[in-house]
């Protein structure tokens, strides 16, 4: 073999033996290559999409996938193997935001180990079929120049007009001969027989578990939250900029002392000539509706403050620690200082590595007194 733990393809197409295990490795490759060394838009592994009742399914119209690389491809082409969350969730997140209904997921290490698995299968299939061939002398193995052998053992090779066949037999030396797959694939890992031997017989490739590919899951959990039933209309930008104005105004209205909510008395203008007091009628009349405190300040019996929002506001706003920072006021390192506190906010979990909070939640963390404390 070429290397004890790697295989060189450039040096083993240069060679006059080939190890019999490599240029079976050089098939496999050839037929499933590596992901990890995808960039760009080749890092799509799929897309799903939303239909009418809310439910995500797995897309497979070859237009409308082209369609979403075609507009989001300057965002694409700078992706790099693996794609952390921060540019997975973002680029997701701007697609809902210009009402996207197919989002794409990426490559991830699941999709990885179930390659490897595969690859060992093929390797195997691969391998029975050159001891085949070497057993009705279509092709030649040698283990030294002057003694052949139909047994594929460790010291067998084959010169290389016998890889040439062989390549040539399982329609891979087109692939071999793209500078950009001997660049990408200039480096690999053996693949032995014994990499098999925890496979059934009759193993199949196996489905990807969308549960292990963390964009699946972020993906499909925005297509979700934000689904609106037919009817219903999604309130505009500048609606929900509102509603989250008034919401932040009633919040922060609520943790003031009580005299500091009184409204202020509107100053006498200093042109008004004081005037003789009037007479009273001190009998007690009925209270005027300028007179009755103010619905805002006083909620009625038995209904509590909080709960006096407009319906429509909108409580359950996710946000991520960022944006969890920017609310308080403070660094994104402070917050993880926060998690540790019992008070804090329970942040709930949609990933391996995703995690959001209530918006109402920090804000009434914030608003409480002994919440500043610490800070």
């Amino acid at each position: 073999m070429s290397d004890r733990h790697f295989l060189f393809p450039r040096q083993l197409f240069a060679k006059d033996r080939i190890n019999i295990y490599d240029a079976i490795s050089l098939v496999v490759y050839a037929k499933l290559p590596m992901k990890g060394v995808l960039s760009g838009k080749a890092l799509v592994a799929g897309f799903f999409e939303r239909d009418g009742t809310g439910a995500t399914s797995a897309l497979v119209g070859k237009q409308q996938s082209e369609e979403i690389l075609a507009r989001y491809a300057k965002t694409l082409s700078p992706l790099r193997y693996p794609v952390p969350p921060s540019q997975y969730e973002s680029l997701l997140e701007a697609m809902l935001e210009a009402g996207e209904n197919i989002f794409p997921f990426f490559i991830h290490e699941h999709h990885l180990l179930l390659d490897r698995r595969t690859r060992a299968a093929m390797f195997l299939q691969f391998h029975r079929e050159l001891m085949e061939d070497a057993r009705k002398g279509a092709l030649i193995l040698q283990i030294s120049d002057a003694k052949r052998t139909t047994l594929l053992t460790a010291e067998a090779w084959m010169t290389q007009s016998t890889l040439k066949t062989f390549l040539d037999n399982h329609g891979v030396t087109p692939w071999w001969k793209n500078d950009g797959n001997l660049a990408t694939h200039s480096r690999l890992e053996p693949i032995l027989p014994s990499d098999s031997l925890d496979l059934p017989s009759n193993y199949a490739q196996e489905a990807y578990d969308v549960q292990q590919l963390p964009s699946f899951v972020f993906g499909r959990m925005l297509l979700k939250s934000s689904y609106l039933p037919p009817g219903y209309k999604r309130p505009s930008r500048a609606a929900q900029a509102s509603l989250e104005s008034t919401e932040k105004t009633a919040d922060s209205r609520a943790s003031l002392p009580e005299r500091l909510k009184e409204p202020r008395k509107a100053p006498q203008s200093p042109t008004t000539p004081s005037l003789p007091a009037p007479v009273v009628d001190k009998t007690p009349a009925e209270p005027t509706l300028a007179s009755r405190p103010s619905t805002a300040d006083s909620p009625p019996d038995g209904l509590d403050q909080k709960n006096t929002r407009d319906p429509a506001a909108p409580d359950e706003n996710m946000l991520d620690k960022r944006g969890v920072a920017k609310l308080l006021d403070v660094s994104v390192g402070t917050v993880d200082n926060y998690r540790k506190r019992p008070d804090f906010p329970k942040e709930v979990t949609y990933g391996p590595t995703t995690i959001r909070w209530k918006r109402r939640e920090v804000i009434e963390w914030r608003d409480q007194p002994d919440s500043r404390k610490s800070r």
